[in-house]
């Protein structure tokens, strides 16, 4: 069975969204708490006492994770030191899902799909006519294992 561009789109989102993915209220928690702790002591009073007399900056979407520009209070922290593992686990994240796209596009079938990644079988439509032709992969499962997939 030949897999249209919308199929393989599909199985690309089904296969992502059961790798977890931190909520946004936490992430956002997450890091505001990180800048905080980064800050000075005499900082970091000040924030307790009053957090809106604090510097604030603002933060990418593409950077952190979130699905929006958000305003953390970073008084003075250093917030890009800060967001750095934040940034490198949403590049984790999206450096899994570039490599799970280019092999979904890569298989023009159900059957070259099935073979080049047999662990997701469970995503795929069902099958009505096979055929041959297989590109090679190595460790697809791992990295999205590494991401904690499959979601429980």
């Amino acid at each position: 069975m030949k897999l249209t561009k919308y199929e393989k789109e599909a199985i690309i989102r089904a296969i992502m969204q059961d790798v977890p993915r931190t909520p946004e209220h936490i992430l956002k928690a997450e890091i505001q708490a990180a800048m905080v702790k980064a800050m000075s002591a005499p900082i970091q009073k000040l924030h307790k006492t009053h957090p809106k007399a604090l510097r604030i900056a603002s933060v990418a979407s593409w950077d952190s994770g979130l699905d929006y520009r958000v305003d953390f209070v970073v008084g003075d922290a250093d917030a890009e030191k800060v967001l750095e593992p934040f940034e490198a686990k949403k590049k984790e994240r999206d450096a899994a899902h570039t490599k799970l796209a280019a092999i979904v596009n890569g298989c023009s079938t159900l059957a070259q799909l099935k073979k080049m990644l047999p662990e997701f079988i469970s995503y795929f439509p069902s099958e009505t006519s096979p055929t041959k032709n297989l590109p090679a992969v190595a460790n697809m499962v791992a990295e999205l294992s590494k991401l904690g997939w499959p979601k429980k």
